[in-house]
């Protein structure tokens, strides 16, 4: 389990490519061990300008992080 994926990675954490290889890497680790990979991420804060965000919206960071989660 990583808590939170920014302890983790040296990369920036906006940039959807550099989050991809990262999901890459840790994806190959995973195939190769059978382990199981838990991210927590943070949110930033609540709604901006007074409207509603649902929270994986709110992740930190690129897409590419909600995008992989399953």
């Amino acid at each position: 389990m990583t808590d939170s994926l920014i302890r983790f990675f040296d990369g920036n954490e906006n940039r959807s490519d550099e989050v991809k290889a990262f999901h890459a890497a840790i994806d190959t680790v995973r195939r190769a061990t059978g382990v199981t990979w838990m991210m927590l991420q943070h949110l930033n804060k609540a709604g901006r300008d007074g409207h509603d965000v649902s929270a994986g919206d709110r992740l930190r960071g690129s897409g590419e992080l909600k995008a992989h989660a399953d």
